[in-house]
């Protein structure tokens, strides 16, 4: 049987589940979805990925049910973490796979690495 699949806030997931969906290594671990949210001036090899941890879990609440705002949605089949989208100006998809299993659809594909996916309310 297919495990269900799930979105939630993720001020609903734990920061663990955030670590999870990121990995230990590579790309994902590194960045942690910061590059893009640099300020003026700011070097994204200049900071520590600590600090990039830091400003992710600030970003999302992750593990704080009653925070007013997040920025991000966490997919989980079951009750693994698989999955995530952060929406800001720019949407971040995760894993396009997971994300077309809970019906989001390709709405532009602007470079090779980068995929815009959305679902429509109602």
């Amino acid at each position: 049987m297919d495990a269900p699949l799930r979105i939630v806030p993720a001020n609903e997931a734990s920061p663990e589940h955030l670590d999870a969906v990121f990995g230990a290594r590579g790309v994902g671990a590194r960045c942690r979805c910061q590059r893009y949210r640099l300020e003026r001036g700011e070097s994204f090899g200049g900071m520590p990925v600590e600090e990039r941890i830091a400003r992710q879990l600030e970003q999302t609440a992750a593990g704080d049910p009653d925070a007013a705002t997040t920025s991000v949605l966490v997919a989980y089949l079951g009750d693994e973490p698989v999955g995530w989208v952060a929406v800001d100006e720019e949407l971040h998809v995760g894993t396009v796979p997971t994300f077309a299993a809970a019906g989001l659809v390709e709405v532009s594909h602007p470079t090779k690495r980068r995929v815009v996916m959305r679902r429509d309310a109602g």
